[in-house]
């Protein structure tokens, strides 16, 4: 009885003073636990401010959207990301990524649900997050898909449900890194199905994925869910690229 009345204090002592929290950018130890960001990773990071209406993309002149939107159709109705994907946030989602750091999900997760908090008026009701998946093969190699943690940590916040395994990957598709957005879309062509139509007819989803670059991978996947009786398609990722400084 009194290890049980010790463990319970000590559980009480831990939730309020946590121990051992780090920044998870740095690993330097933190106090404020809300983002786990050391001050001066917290003053380093770049948060998106003036964005595309469309994509979300960070914008460096006075239009409302990036030339991407402008000149290209676009499936989902919004997309949206709390980071910019650029030096110390770059290097995590890499670390995520590659390195196994799977527990990074639940830290980015954070920022994500806030993102969703910021524009839940406009966005409405959801029905569904649908990750992003990854071919089977890729799967296999990296050990596990990066937004399908993304989505079930962001679900444990948020409290929207994960729909798992409906939309799938059929072509094994070369990496989207260095290729342009016309490459982008030559190489994802065919390259998404969804297999039950009748769980996503008229559900308001959320496509979950790391970082949104020129959007290609979430456009595709939007459209796909659009032919299959979706009523809306949004997007929501961990980062997005400064792609339209990176054009110029």
């Amino acid at each position: 009885m009194e290890e049980e009345i010790k463990e319970f204090f000590n559980e009480i002592v831990e939730t309020l003073f946590p121990s051992n929290v780090t920044c998870f950018l740095c690993g330097e130890e933190v106090w404020n636990e809300k983002h786990v960001l050391c001050n001066t990773c917290e003053r380093e990071v770049v948060f998106p401010d003036k964005i595309c209406l469309k994509c979300g993309t960070p914008l460096h002149s006075l239009a409302n959207y990036c030339l991407t939107c402008k000149n290209n159709k676009r499936y989902f109705t919004m997309a949206r990301a709390p980071l910019v994907y650029k030096d110390k946030v770059a290097g995590a989602i890499k670390r995520f990524k590659y390195e196994n750091k799977k527990f990074m999900a639940r830290y980015f997760a954070t920022f994500m649900a806030e993102e969703f908090e910021r524009n839940k008026n406009e966005i409405g009701k959801i029905d569904f997050l649908v990750p992003v998946p990854l071919h089977e093969d890729k799967e296999k190699e990296r050990g596990f898909n990066q937004s399908a943690l993304l989505a079930e940590e962001l679900s444990k916040i948020i409290e929207i449900p994960v729909l798992k395994g409906n939309l799938v990957r059929v072509k094994n598709t070369k990496t989207q890194t260095e290729l342009s957005y016309k490459e982008r879309q030559e190489n994802l062509e065919k390259a998404f199905k969804v297999l039950n139509w009748r769980e996503v007819k008229g559900k308001r989803i959320i496509l979950i994925d790391d970082v949104l670059t020129t959007g290609s991978t979430l456009n595709h996947c939007a459209h796909v869910l659009l032919k299959s009786g979706a009523a809306a398609v949004y997007a929501l990722t961990a980062a997005t690229t400064d792609s339209e400084r990176e054009q110029n």
